[in-house]
């Protein structure tokens, strides 16, 4: 018999269902997968993206586990990356490692951090609790698959950055980012409102944030613009005259040091594909964007794809001509990137021991690394006395000149604890007299804020 709570539980899975899948292009048409799993077999369904919503009129059986697809997969065709349509959403998959931790204490606290928190990445628009972890669904309008180096651009981002979030976070730290599932662009993750078999636990699911994201732009404002600067104002577009061409991508001489640098990449992407016996399948497309953008610093516009395309053929499985023209395309309409190296590492999963190597660089001129190092140390105590003065990470990224990320690093490095900072003031100013309202607005911090560290 169905109760007045599994009414709501399915309207609530229509809810996330429409808004994740629900919004796909009338021109275009693929499908999306439903995986049902009982007693170690998966059984497959398939549901166009014109009737999507048919998904939430399945009978859900509690003695088996339901799994979706993040992103669309052409018509007629298997579950398998060659057959990837379209780009709809992010999902990362966390579980949580120790028995002993109450899930749902843990995945509150994740939350308020993402949410509340000075997370350097977009908010995440769906949080759902699986029973033994928790998933983090970004949605974005539909994408061509095309542009799948962007899409695993902002995952391995977003990978990093909660990584950063969740080693920093001492209630998070039994927490575990399983990597290799959430980087699958057509593998499954679990359907919401629909049983967890081994905690016997419903997968709950609510709407964080309504805003549908574009892939382009979340690329640009979180792998691109925050640290890279276009060098020329005159971006060379398809189809302009060659001679032009030639003339804009041609790498200027006197920035030696520049070059040395984008040499020093180029060498150690082409090192990176040789420590996996050029076994880079998921990651083809970005290595070859990154080694796009050093290739149009080094050489002459008109040897750029030859060198991509000999580069391209000892991967074990090469990308198809098609790829490398919308890589070389899409460098073409952009411009000269310069990342720095915290984006740079950003992007790939490299090894410990590769961004060691990788950030090992001779020094060249002692009283030029002297005069550095003391800027660098008095920009650092600069930003531990403003985090001291209650200043928010953003409003110190302003006023020294750098970036969020590089506060947040210096903070972490000199194990600045903000928590036990913001009870103490907070806790301070309220013997003083003031309310919680007053003090939200002295700290320049929100007032849930100082009512979380006022009950402390």
């Amino acid at each position: 018999m169905t109760t007045q709570k599994d009414l709501e539980y399915n309207q609530n899975q229509l809810e996330i269902i429409r808004f994740l899948l629900g919004d796909c292009l009338e021109e275009y048409s693929s499908s999306f997968f439903v995986g049902c799993l009982n007693g170690g077999n998966m059984k497959e369904m398939k549901y166009n993206t014109s009737n999507i919503e048919k998904i939430s009129d399945l009978k859900f059986s509690t003695r088996c586990d339901y799994y979706i697809t993040a992103n669309s997969i052409k018509n007629n065709c298997q579950r398998q990356k060659k057959e990837l349509f379209g780009l709809h959403n992010i999902c990362i998959d966390i579980d949580l490692h120790n028995s002993k931790d109450n899930i749902n204490k843990v995945a509150e606290n994740l939350k308020y951090f993402l949410v509340e928190g000075d997370c350097s990445i977009p908010l995440l628009n769906v949080f759902v609790k699986t029973g033994r972890g928790v998933q983090l669904w970004w949605h974005f309008e539909e994408t061509s698959s095309k542009l799948l180096f962007m899409y695993q651009a902002v995952t391995q981002f977003i990978i990093n950055q909660l990584n950063d979030l969740i080693q920093a976070v001492e209630t998070l730290s039994n927490l575990k980012i399983d990597v290799p599932a959430s980087q699958n662009i057509v593998g499954y993750f679990r359907l919401p409102f629909t049983t967890n078999t081994k905690t016997s636990t419903l997968a709950f699911a609510e709407i964080l944030n309504s805003d549908t994201y574009n892939l382009v732009d979340v690329f640009n404002d979180y792998c691109d613009n925050e640290n890279v600067t276009i060098s020329l104002q005159n971006v060379q577009h398809v189809g302009q005259n060659k001679n032009v061409a030639t003339r804009l991508w041609k790498p200027q001489s006197t920035a030696v040091e520049y070059i040395s640098l984008i040499m020093k990449r180029k060498q150690f992407i082409e090192q990176y594909c040789i420590n996996r016996n050029y076994r880079v399948t998921g990651s083809r497309d970005l290595i070859m964007f990154l080694y796009c953008v050093c290739l149009v610093q080094v050489m002459n516009i008109d040897f750029v794809m030859p060198s991509m395309k000999k580069f391209n053929a000892q991967f074990t499985e090469p990308l198809e001509q098609s790829k490398l023209d919308e890589i070389l395309g899409y460098m073409q309409r952009k411009g000269i990137l310069k990342f720095r190296n915290e984006t740079f590492l950003s992007f790939l999963p490299f090894s410990v021991e590769e961004r060691s190597r990788y950030l090992t660089v001779k020094e060249h001129n002692g009283t030029r690394d002297i005069k550095r190092k003391i800027t660098k140390e008095e920009r650092n105590q600069n930003i531990i006395k403003l985090a001291i003065d209650g200043k928010t990470t953003e409003q110190i990224a302003q006023e020294v000149n750098c970036s969020v990320r590089t506060v947040k690093s210096v903070l972490k490095f000199n194990n600045f604890n903000r928590p036990d900072l913001l009870k103490s003031k907070i806790m301070e100013l309220i013997s003083q007299g003031l309310s919680l309202r007053q003090i939200a607005c002295k700290l320049n911090i929100s007032y849930p804020t100082v009512q979380k560290y006022s009950k402390i």
